[in-house]
């Protein structure tokens, strides 16, 4: 490599470098309030600062500090997908499931309140949701009495069997028409 070339890649480094930094000052002047109902301005000034950082509550020993210290050095006011499943359901009655969510969320609002943190619940239901009681809540969110039961998957289903054992045996597309979804 000539001097020459040496010299305009280290122009293009420092250059992009120099973009990067301001990119991540020009994110403290955002507004990111709201309360309720959020304005286009405000979505747009977090959806300017997004990232997907799938299961980031089970990164490894060190590394989800790691991966804290990032989102906090690029400025992330919106971090997708951090705690989700596919499939797999019995995991929420685990006790450390939703504690090593709560606790990421924890470390990552004592450096920013403002980040929204995405928890997802995606195109699947297994028959492991029978292992999940029924909150009381979500009775009463369809209008109905409070029972002490699972989850029944065959009710999650759609009538006419449409995506039943799509992904596999006992494994299936949800209607989310139906009450026990």
């Amino acid at each position: 490599m000539t001097l020459a070339m040496k010299k305009t890649r280290l122009g293009r480094v420092v250059a992009c470098t120099g973009l990067l930094l301001s990119a991540v000052g020009v994110h403290a002047e955002l507004n990111y309030r709201f309360d309720g109902k959020i304005s286009r301005e405000v979505l747009e000034n977090y959806l300017s600062r997004s990232i997907t950082m799938t299961e980031l509550y089970r990164s490894p020993g060190d590394h989800q500090d790691d991966d804290i210290r990032m989102l906090h050095n690029i400025g992330a006011k919106f971090a997708g997908r951090t705690i989700y499943l596919w499939g797999g359901e019995s995991r929420i009655a685990e006790p450390k499931f939703l504690e090593q969510g709560r606790e990421m969320a924890e470390k990552i609002h004592r450096n920013d309140s403002d980040v929204v943190l995405q928890a997802a619940v995606f195109e699947i239901v297994t028959e492991e949701v029978g292992q999940i009681p029924v909150p009381a809540w979500a009775f009463r969110e369809v209008g109905q009495t409070a029972e002490t039961r699972n989850f029944d998957y065959a009710k999650m289903l759609f009538p006419d069997k449409t995506m039943v054992d799509h992904w596999r045996r006992g494994s299936s597309v949800p209607d989310i028409c139906q009450p026990e979804t």
